[in-house]
């Protein structure tokens, strides 16, 4: 989940010009505007996003689900109503 804010990051500096120029550019945010090159660096950016969002999504579930058995033990024990 770490790499999750560098992966959207990373997106959002290939994607930035579409609202400005209707563009794509690569990686690093500047030249290669709709070449095969920015294309392909969006596409990578876009699915390693993907990848980091579908963990995080794991991640919360685990947390949800842990939470809530901690919330029913404590209950159980009278520690909260």
């Amino acid at each position: 989940m770490d790499r999750l804010p560098q992966a959207l990051e990373q997106l959002g500096r290939c994607v930035e010009g579409l609202a400005d120029t209707g563009e794509l550019y690569d990686d690093r945010g500047r030249g290669h505007q709709n070449t095969d090159e920015a294309k392909a660096a969006a596409a990578s950016a876009a699915r390693d996003a993907a990848v980091q969002l579908d963990l995080a999504r794991g991640h919360a579930r685990n947390l949800a689900r842990f939470l809530a058995d901690a919330s029913g033990e404590l209950s159980h024990l009278g520690v909260i109503a």
